[in-house]
């Protein structure tokens, strides 16, 4: 199954993702899962990695090395490299990777309890709703 980077790039992932986790599924469904969550953290960490870098090249730093912000983000360079940046980050967002998971996991509208939030994060790749 492919996943787009930008699904967990978003804050609310990870305690969607543990909701699923704690959820009675199959053997062979919850193996793919656990293996699939393996997946995303090396991939979280890669991306990690690509905003440090996106960082580096364009956010000024103080003397210390410390990335400058105000209360409107990173202090960027230039515009130019403003521009540069949000367009680096979208096309980061955008990058798909394959997990293990081969099925979506069904989801009961009627039987089933979960947060308005964890079915925004989830529906497209993970879950699938049912009834």
């Amino acid at each position: 199954m492919k996943i787009k980077n930008e699904t967990i790039m978003k804050p609310e992932f990870k305690d969607a993702i543990v909701g699923l986790l704690k959820r009675e599924l199959p053997v062979a469904l919850s193996l793919d899962l656990i293996t699939s969550i393996d997946e995303i953290n090396n991939r979280n960490a890669v991306i990690e990695k690509q905003k440090v870098l996106l960082l580096e090249k364009h956010v000024k730093k103080d003397a210390n090395g410390v990335f400058l912000e105000d209360k409107n983000g990173p202090i960027y360079k230039s515009a130019e490299d403003k521009v540069k940046m949000e367009a680096s980050y979208l096309e980061l967002g955008k990058q798909t990777f394959d997990i293990t998971l081969k099925e979506k996991i069904k989801v009961s509208k009627s039987k089933d309890r979960m947060s308005a939030v964890d079915i925004t994060v989830l529906r497209d790749e993970f879950i699938e709703i049912v009834d």
